[in-house]
Formats: C-alpha cells, structure tokens, sequence
C-alpha cells in the first residue's frame, strides 16, 4: 500500500506541475458543467420548472464520453512520459513485479482523475440546489456518477494503459481500439452466431452516456421543453446497478484481459531471439524484415515472476465471469421471451363469468428492492345454474406460487425449484421461463394447476357446484414487475422476437443481455396492482392488442366488485389505494369494496396535503409547485360536481403526482385539453398527475381535472365489452370536456387542409379530440344538453353486472330525447359516413305583404343529417332542421313578412358535415331580378 502512495504521490505532483494537465482538467471540467449551467441559465424562462433529476440527465449525456477521453488522454500521456525520460529502463532492476506496476500505475491515474471528474457533478448539484432548493436530493447526483461516469473512467483509462503498453505508441493504441470494437466484436459476433445465440454489444453504452439529455436540452432550451427526464422523487440506484454488467460487461471484460497482457510488454528484459536469415535476393525480403522487426518488437518479455502469471490467470478468471453472467442474462431473457410468445400463441380459456370473487384478504409486504412476499385468501362463489371446474386468473409474470390451497388440496412447490429464486434478482434467473411453463399438480381428486407467464389456470375436481363457495389460499414471492425486452424495432413483440428467432444473419439479433425489468417497487415509487399481489379473475378472452404496435393481452374489461381486505407493510412515507385511504410509512390497511382490474396501490418517497375535501400526495422536491396547483386541485372537485349534479362522486379523493416512468411523455396545452385529460389516469378515488404535468409552473386548468374527475367516474360506473373500453374511455372524455365548455362546441369538418377523420367511432383510433367530439355536439343539439345527459346517467345506471355496450348508450341518449338514433349509430359509430351539405336552387319570392323562400339542402356525402337552414330577415330569423339522407335531397320553405337578407346553412355549425370547398352555406338576397 506504502507502494501504492509513492506512485499517488509521483503522479499527482508530477501532473499538477504540467501546464498540460492544468489546461485540459480545466477544459472538460469547463466543458461537461455545460449542460448544466445552460439549464440553470433557462431555468427562469422555461415553462415547466427544472428539476434536479433534469440537471443530473443534462450532465450525465456527455460526461461520460468526455471522462473517457480525459482518462485515456492521461494514460497515454504519462505513458510517453515515462517512455522520454527511461523509467522503464530503471524499472528492469526495480524489485517490483510487472504485474504490480501496472495495476499501480493504472490506480495512479485513477486517483487523479476522479477529483477532477468530480467538478462537474459538484457545480451541477450546486446550481439545482440553488435553482430548487433540492438538499435531500444530492445524493441522487453522486450516485449518477458512480454508475455511469466512474466505470467510464475505469475501463477507458484501464484499456488506454494496457493498448499503449502494448503497441508502444498513442496512433496505434488508437487503431487497435477502433478495429476491436468494430471489426474485432462483428467478427466474434459473427462466429458465436453459427455455434450459439448470442450476440454482445460494444461499448456505446458505457461511454456514449445518451444521446437523449442533450437532445432534450437542445429542445429546451429552443423553448419546445417535451422532457423524457427521470423522476425527481428519488435516483433508482437498484434498477441501475443491475444493468451495469450487461452495459460494462464486455468492454469490462476485454479490457482486464488487455490489462493483465500488457505486463508482459514493458519491454523490462529482451526475449532472445535468433534472428531469420533473410537472403539480400529474396523476392520478398522487405516484407520479411518488416515482419521480423514487428516481431522482434512485439515479442513479450522473459522471465515472467509467478506474480505475473497469477495476475493474468486472476485476469482471465474475472473476464471469463463477465461473460458468464451476460450469457447468463440471455439465457434468462431468451427464456422469458420464449415463455411470452408460447403464452401469446396458446390458446386460453377464460374464467365463466358465473363464478364471482366474493372477497379477498391480501396480506403482503415489499421492500425497496420490490422483492414482494404475498398470502391471498380467496372466497369464491358460483352464481350459475351449472358446475363450473375453470379458473382463470392474470398474475403477475414475476410472481411465483409457492403453495395453493383449496379446501382440502394442497400443493407446495419443490423448494430446489422454488425457495432458492429468493435471494436472486429476477434479471438473474436463467431458468425463470421454465417455472413459468412448469405443469403442477395437486393431491389427485383435489384440483390441477397449469402457469403460463401471466396466466394461471386452476382446474377444480370436483367442479364447482351452483351457488357453493369455495376458498383459495396461494402464499406468493417474487419481484412484480414489466419485462421490456431488448428486440429490435419496429413491430410488437411477437413481430420482434420472431426476428431474433428466425434470424439468419447476427446483424439480426440484439443483445438481449440489455433488456430490462422495471420493477413495481423501487426507490421511486411502488405501482402494484392487484395482479402484483394476487390472482385476479380473468373473465375477457386472453386476445392480443389488435394494434401492431401494442404489446400483451387485452385489458380485462369485465369485473365485480370484491371485499377487498388489504393489509400491505411497505417502505415508502406515503401510500393510497384506490379505495382512497392514504397511510403513512409502514403499513396501508384498507377494506372497501372494489372491482379488482382496476384497483391499484401507490407509495413513494411523498409528501400528502390537503386539498380542499381532497389530499394531494406530490414529490417532496415539488413543495412550491404543490402550493402553486393546489387551489385548482381543490376547486375542481367542485367544478364536478356542478358540472354532472346527478354524478355521485367517491367520497374522497386522491391526487397523486404520478413520478415520470421510462420512456413517458407527457402533454400540456390549453388548446388540446383532451390530451391532458387523457393522461390523467384513474384508478377509484385515486386520480393520478404525471410528473411531467405537474411540473408546469404556471397553476393548472381547474377544468383539467374536473373533466378527469368526471371522465373517470363515468367510467367506472358500469363494466363494457372488451372490444369497445377504448371507445368508452374516449366517449366519456369528450362528454367532459364539452360538459365543462373546455371546447367550443362545434360539430364541422374542415375541408381545407387536412382530410377529415372518417374511421367508425367503435373501432377506429378516435382520440377526445377528433372525429369523436364532432359527432357528439351533433347529437346532444338533436336531444338536447338535459337529455343527453339524462341518457348517459341512465346508461351507466342500469344494467348490475351486465356489460355495456355503444349501441345500448346510443339508444339510452336517443330514449332520452325521444329520438332513434339508430342511423347515427349506424352511419358515425360503426360506420364512415360524413355528409357533405350544401344549398341549391334558393329562390326569393314577393308575394304581397308576404315573402316566400324556398330551396333545397343536397347531401353529396354519406351518412344521415339533421342540419338547421336559417332564413334571415329585417324583422328577426327564422331556423328550420331539415333531414337530408345519404346522398339525397330535401326542400325547404319560408314564409316570412320581412324583407330576407341571407339563407345560411347550419350557421352554429350543430350538424356533423364536412365543409369542403365548393358547398354552398350562405346565399344572400339581392334583390329581384
């Protein structure tokens, strides 16, 4: 260790007095504090307030790559030092191994780079402090460093020293990094692919840092702030670390390998070799002496010590590790992905929806690590008229079962299978998808249990008999949480992992060591839901998203409401349900009566509030922004309320700043409120701001949440058929929007620019904002507002446990207003119709005291419509709604006894048509001809 020192020491004072080392410190420490001093300079302008998780992405985009430069520029810089002045001639009779001076000089330049890589962080984590006032959170910035910058430090000035040592020369260390980690590790991929799977990435991960912060910041500070940035409720230190291997593995490995080599290349003692005797004639003499010189050079050293030859086998040990654990992690993914797919492609039954979860206790608890240990009672009860033997549920992927009960059978997994997945993260589990296929089978006549990724079948035997209970009891462990797999784009995942599969060529394939698990737990926040912590019901069809670009199953749509008795034992200062009971840190106990699909769990490092006759749970970072949003928070409840008189709203409810999620993105505009109020998820009592929304500085739109309040409500009221809950949620968030007047009520197409959105209302991509409001201003004029509303309340009303579905509410609106709304439903839910209308052979006639007009409404689209034709005159206007159907005809008639100014078609635009150029809306009187 006292060796160690000397070398500290020699290198510290020997690159403090280099006015060399002072110019470049200062350069990147000058350099990598820009981003965050850009943030800092915006901060005041910005229209969403900056975080401290924001400054620290700003900084880790570049400070990765620039701390690699400046280690691997220090390496080889003290290497031609030490060339120029003959240390290694000096070093030949030192009584030090060659292996030991490396490793000391390789720590020397460690030591001295860490303090100045340490700069940047620490005038980073002052500004926003300064900026936000954010003490609690520094450590979120420390620990940035220490999993993305220090291991960048490491390894480049680790494979910079041991290149150099070796080639002996800055250009060609230079060459031989490139060569190997392009040519070198597409030509080793290419060889794994023919004898194995396998395919590993190269070091862009570890040094690129991400190109996404400085992208953002470039964004933000044009004034088009959309950031992707991390939380601000705390730094997910856990989640980072155990993608460190499988980000640093290989380059890791490679570069100890390198390291331990090059202690046979300093060139200590001279190998003797017997020179080739080249013949002055020989046609390729040059050659040879060129390759003889090369030789001669690059010839390692003699008379290696043991502690050499024990540091380069310690060396191929550790990096043989590395790749163990990546493969490792392959083999688990593969396995996992190839459990997903048999799961997607296997037919599945679902559960009768005769048989009903009467209650539910839930004793569970969960750390940090989201490491979850979970006993559920079930009491079941067949409400049919015949025996029913299946069950169904949805669980979790990452859940195990390690016991079942029912009544007397009882199954108890293998503890060499089960009880020893423990103390193992669930990245790390190689054989995770064979216990997810694994057939288990309980004491013979009792009942048969079969698990398939998220499905978990139970086969009764005896079945169960009309109006008889019965009760299940599982003990769960595991780690819940969402696989996202490391496939290549585009497509879902079944069109991925087909490609991974099938691939012939390793361009093809990824390295699915990169895939991660986003626990339902960590220092974050905790998101369990109650297929987190036990098996649910599963009664819609185990069908796939329809959309190409959508992952998993269909949401289940069908539910009843269960006893639900939670006791949940947690980490986290804060936590809510959907039941709308808020507890502080250690245990939630919550006992409401909820459909289980949608009942959701929430906690994190927060900070509750009371809002009005609501409480707020936000980031404790956020204090000034909950102070700003927190008068519009408590209004909106109010706004609702007002708004819907007929709507019972629960009887409290939960705000709750969702933290930011990977990869989420959030929108805020006053002119698109449907975007917001789509985003504002629901789940009961709890309503849910995310973080990205949250942060805006300025108070938000009372109204925002109101429609959401609303939205939700409605929602939640009544079950609908699975097919048609897309519908339903984009339905009720128009009725919420147009409820509170966030948009002007205005039902036509415009034909000039964009081609108008024609897709059926049922199945098409219809967003709050399209096509969907359109056709709803035009049938709430035709009913009437009372009316309209009447029908939905009676829709969501009715109807127990039977599900809904958008012709039934159609006809409930039209029931309402006295009116058959069954072509609209036709021609504008199920149908592409849009009417295109204009006036045609308009005639003014003067007839005595009395004036006639008269002319016809012509429908050159599809669909029928009801469109109000108002004849203006000197003494008032008068309005008529004439019926035009699909591409037809209807007259029209007014007697009037003052002189007419003008014949306008649908002039408050109530009638859903496209207004296309050509038509026909206005005809003005001028005179007699």
């Amino acid at each position: 260790m006292r060796l160690l020192w000397l070398f500290v020491a020699h290198e510290w004072i020997t690159q403090w007095r280099s006015l060399r080392f002072r110019a470049l410190a200062g350069v990147y420490a000058i350099v990598a504090s820009i981003p965050g001093v850009a943030a800092f300079l915006i901060s005041g302008r910005t229209p969403r307030a900056i975080g401290p998780a924001a400054y620290n992405t700003f900084l880790l985009s570049e400070q990765p790559l620039l701390t690699a430069l400046l280690a691997a520029g220090l390496a080889i810089d003290a290497l031609s030092r030490e060339r120029d002045e003959g240390s290694f001639s000096v070093l030949s009779v030192a009584p030090i191994s060659s292996s030991g001076y490396v490793l000391r000089r390789w720590l020397a330049i460690v030591m001295i780079c860490i303090p100045v890589s340490l700069l940047p962080t620490i005038v980073t984590a002052a500004l926003a402090i300064h900026t936000r006032a954010a003490l609690p959170l520094l450590p979120m910035f420390f620990e940035g460093w220490l999993l993305s910058v220090l291991p960048s430090l490491l390894v480049s000035s680790a494979l910079a020293l041991a290149l150099g040592t070796i080639t002996g020369r800055a250009v060609l260390s230079i060459i031989f990094t490139a060569l190997l980690f392009t040519i070198g590790l597409d030509e080793l991929n290419d060889v794994l692919f023919r004898v194995h799977r396998l395919n590993f990435d190269g070091p862009r991960a570890l040094f690129a840092g991400g190109d996404r912060g400085i992208q953002e910041l470039i964004w933000t500070i044009r004034g088009f702030w959309l950031p992707n940035m991390p939380s601000d409720a705390a730094f997910p230190l856990r989640e980072q670390a155990r993608v460190l291997v499988s980000r640093a593995g290989i380059t890791a490995a490679m570069t100890i390998v390198l390291l331990s080599i090059c202690a046979f290349y300093l060139r200590r003692t001279r190998r003797d070799l017997r020179p080739w005797n080249i013949p002055e004639k020989h046609q390729l003499r040059t050659l040879l002496r060129t390759a003889n010189r090369i030789r001669e050079e690059y010839a390692p050293d003699s008379g290696a010590g043991t502690p050499d030859r024990i540091a380069i086998v310690v060396a191929l040990s550790l990096a043989a590790l590395l790749l163990v654990l990546i493969v490792r992690e392959q083999s688990a993914f593969a396995s996992l992905a190839a459990a997903r797919y048999a799961a997607e492609t296997e037919h599945a039954i679902p559960t009768s929806t005769s048989i009903v979860a009467e209650s539910m206790r839930v004793d569970t608890a969960i750390d940090l690590g989201g490491t979850l240990r979970s006993q559920v009672t079930a009491v079941i009860r067949n409400t049919g008229v015949r025996a029913e033997k299946h069950l169904s549920f949805a669980l979790n992927p990452n859940v195990n079962v390690r016991s079942l009960r029912v009544g007397s059978g009882t199954w108890a997994g293998d503890p060499s299978t089960v009880l020893r997945r423990r103390d193992l993260p669930v990245e790390s589990v190689a054989d995770l998808g064979r216990l997810r296929r694994l057939r288990m089978t309980a004491v013979p006549g009792a009942f048969r249990m079969h698990r398939v990724w998220e499905r978990l079948d139970i086969d009764l035997d005896p079945p169960l008999a009309p109006h008889q209970t019965q009760t299940l009891s599982f003990d769960l462990d595991g780690r819940p949480g969402e696989i996202d797999f490391a496939l290549q784009s585009p497509g879902n995942f079944r069109a991925r992992w087909n490609r991974y599969r099938l691939a012939e060529q390793s361009i093809f394939m990824s390295d699915l060591s990169r895939s991660t698990i986003l626990p339902a737990a960590n220092e974050v926040r905790m998101r369990l839901r109650a297929s987190d912590i036990a098996p649910v019901l599963r009664y819609s069809a185990w069908t796939l998203m329809e959309d190409r670009d959508s992952d998993g199953f269909t949401p289940e749509t069908i539910a009843t409401n269960t006893a639900l008795d939670l006791h949940l034992r947690h980490p986290y200062p804060i936590a809510a349900d959907s039941c709308g009971v808020v507890a502080s840190m250690g245990t939630i106990v919550s006992r409401c009566s909820v459909p289980l699909p949608s009942y959701l769990v929430f906690g994190g490092p927060m900070t509750p509030r009371a809002a009005g006759p609501a409480t707020l749970v936000y980031i404790p970072a956020h204090e000034l922004l909950a102070q700003t949003h927190t008068p519009s928070l408590a209004s909106s409840i109010r706004l609702a309320a007002e708004a819907w008189p007929q709507l019972a709203l629960p009887p409290h409810l939960v705000f709750v700043e969702r933290p930011t999620e990977p990869d989420d993105r959030s929108w805020y505009s006053d002119f698109q409120p449907w975007r917001t109020v789509s985003q504002i998820g629901s789940s009961g009592s709890m309503f849910f701001v995310p973080e990205l929304i949250f942060s805006t500085k300025k108070p938000l739109n009372a109204n925002f949440f109101a429609a959401s309040i609303i939205a939700g409500t409605l929602r939640g009221k009544r079950r609908v058929l699975p097919e048609e809950s897309a519908f339903f949620t984009s339905f009720y968030t128009a009725v919420a929007i147009g409820r509170l007047g966030m948009r002007k009520s205005n039902a036509v197409e415009q034909g000039v620019g964009v081609a108008p959105e024609t897709a059926p209302l049922l199945f098409g991509y219809n967003s709050a904002g399209s096509r969907m409001p359109k056709v709803l201003a035009a049938i709430e004029y035709r009913v009437g507002a009372g009316h309209f509303a009447d029908g939905i309340n009676d829709f969501v009303n009715r109807g127990g446990d039977r599900a809904g579905s958008a012709k039934e509410l159609v006809d409930a609106i039209g029931n309402a207003g006295g009116i058959d709304l069954t072509h609209a439903y036709d021609d504008y839910f199920a149908g592409r119709a849009i009417p295109q209308l204009t006036l045609d052979h308009v005639t003014f006639h003067h007839a005595g005291q009395r004036w006639e007009v008269s002319g016809i409404v012509k429908n050159h689209g599809s669909g029928e419509a009801f469109v109000p034709v108002a004849l203006r005159t000197s003494q008032g206007s008068l309005v008529q709604t004439i019926r035009v159907g699909s591409g037809g005809s209807t007259p029209f008639t007014f007697a009037a006894s003052g002189e007419p100014h003008s014949v306008q078609l649908d002039p408050d635009g109530v009638c859903y048509r496209q207004a296309a150029i050509g038509l026909v809306e206005n005809v003005e009187y001028r005179g007699e001809p």
